[in-house]
Formats: structure tokens, sequence, C-alpha cells
């Protein structure tokens, strides 16, 4: 599967899926992974209020693929949020501002 997990696969499947009869997301606890070929997973869902269970065949595209690998959290994100909190002086309405708002310095 290259540098993608089942955990991503069922992660990213988890967010795409919900239920055929009631339209109900899934939880991750009421997805399986059956079986994978190349992109292609075969994901069974069972919902947690009886309905019959489905076997999916769940497709990861070349963008679903990059976006799985790429939202992951890395040390850089951290110390980025880290430095803007430090910096941030309260001021809420200052940082929700549109760009045109913006006082003139």
């Amino acid at each position: 599967m290259g540098d993608v997990s089942m955990d991503d696969v069922l992660h990213a499947a988890y967010h795409d899926l919900a239920c055929p009869a009631c339209g109900r997301e899934f939880e991750p606890s009421e997805l399986r992974l059956r079986g994978a070929l190349e992109k292609q997973y075969l994901v069974q869902a069972s919902c947690q209020r009886g309905h019959s269970p489905a076997l999916v065949l769940y497709i990861v595209t070349k963008n679903r693929l990059r976006a799985m690998t790429d939202d992951r959290l890395t040390a850089d994100n951290v110390l980025d949020l880290h430095n803007a909190l430090k910096a941030f002086d309260g001021n809420f309405k200052k940082v929700f501002q549109e760009p045109d708002e913006q006082p003139k310095s």
C-alpha cells in the first residue's frame, strides 16, 4: 500500500462513507478493511442501527491519497502554532478581520 497504512484508509473511509439506509456517518468501529489491491480497498460497513452490512469498494484517488498523507501533524506544525500563540495579544477581532478591514499602519 505504499506510504498509506490501513488506518489511513479506514480514517478516510470513515469521513467519506455513510449508511445507505439511514444516512448516518459510520463510526470507526463499524468499518473493517477486508481486502486491498493497489489503491482499491474492500471495506465492510455495519450500521449500529441494525441495517444490513454493506461491502464497499473504496477507491482511493491520487488527490485523496495525497490528502491522507499530507494532513498529518508535524513537529513544524506544532512549533508554528506555539510561536503564533506566543505572539498572540488576545485581540480576536483583529485576527478575524477581513483583509480590506485591516487598520493601516
